[in-house]
């Protein structure tokens, strides 16, 4: 599966929120990556649909195996991969909320 570098900005952004916070809010999302809340909330429907990332309104976004995959990839590739390391999810199911 082809991952754009915005997707992957927000994937290594989520991972590194679910490991401070538990989970991603998309106020969170927004601040760290200088965006708007609405335009968190299109790309995290988008990643939901790719089955990158398990999200519900007003309840935040937890990577799926397959996103966490990815955005490990994506920070191992560039060095960082020593800072993160891998747990398995506690947030069960696959529905996207529109």
């Amino acid at each position: 599966m082809e991952v754009s570098v915005s997707q992957e900005n927000y994937l290594k952004t989520i991972l590194k929120l679910e490991r401070s916070e538990g989970i991603a809010s998309n106020q969170a999302i927004a601040q760290n990556l200088d965006s708007t809340p609405a335009a968190v909330t299109g790309m995290l429907r988008k990643l939901c649909e790719e089955g990158l990332v398990e999200y519900e309104a007003y309840q935040g976004a937890k990577l799926t195996q397959v996103g966490e995959q990815h955005a490990l990839s994506t920070v191992r590739s560039i060095g960082y991969g020593r800072c993160f390391s891998l747990r398995s999810s506690t947030f069960d199911g696959t529905r996207c909320i529109n």
